[in-house]
């Protein structure tokens, strides 16, 4: 029982640093960090924080990791299995700004971050990356599967899942900057942006149906 209190505090204990430590990237970017800020905010010493991290490295490391697994997250919850790849595609970008403006200082800190360290995590046109890439794989796999079942054209489906992001990434970048809240307008320029996208790769059909 006293090992599992123990565990269960510790797990609290980290929680708070990292808390602690997603306060500060709001308010002051990651540059602002530093393991001496971290443990005051958090009321511990410099020494209880490295219990839990080895360094600062480390400790930004999972900080973006957390963040971007909470963001992911929402893009990765099961949809109607009746809708098409592209409206599939729509409602995981929709669900993915909506996740990020809930937490709109923090993205934008992770986003413009140029750290090696971070660039590994957050990168999707670097083919060397791999801690961050689950989003923009479930997105060519779905392109692909879109391909295969005859939804969309033959493309390079890697190519065009890198461009959807990225041109996703500037309208929420630019939702944020411009404080945009309300729900309905969000998801119609997501929609729209989307479909023009989609209109260029949907497989035209002959006039007789075929």
């Amino acid at each position: 029982m006293r090992k599992k209190m123990d565990e269960e505090q510790r797990e609290i204990n980290k929680n708070n640093i990292l808390n602690c430590t997603k306060s500060i990237v709001e308010s002051e970017g990651f540059e602002g960090i530093s393991i001496r800020k971290v443990a005051k905010l958090a009321g511990y010493t410099e020494g209880n924080v490295y219990n839990y991290f080895d360094n600062k490295d480390t400790l930004i490391t999972e900080l973006i990791q957390l963040g971007y697994q909470q963001i992911l997250k929402a893009t990765m919850v099961d949809l109607d299995e009746g809708l098409s790849i592209e409206e599939q595609i729509i409602q995981r970008f929709i669900k993915y700004t909506k996740a990020a403006l809930e937490m709109p200082e923090y993205y934008k800190a992770i986003m413009f971050s140029e750290d090696p360290k971070i660039l590994e995590i957050t990168s999707v046109l670097n083919n060397k990356t791999k801690d961050g890439k689950k989003g923009i794989q479930k997105l060519e796999r779905l392109i692909r599967k879109g391909m295969e079942t005859g939804e969309f054209i033959e493309e390079d489906h890697t190519l065009i899942a890198r461009i959807i992001w990225t041109a996703n990434f500037g309208l929420t970048l630019r939702l944020i900057i411009e404080n945009q809240s309300n729900e309905k307008e969000i998801e119609t320029l997501i929609e729209d942006q989307l479909g023009l996208f989609f209109k260029g790769l949907r497989k035209r059909r002959s006039e007789n149906g075929n």
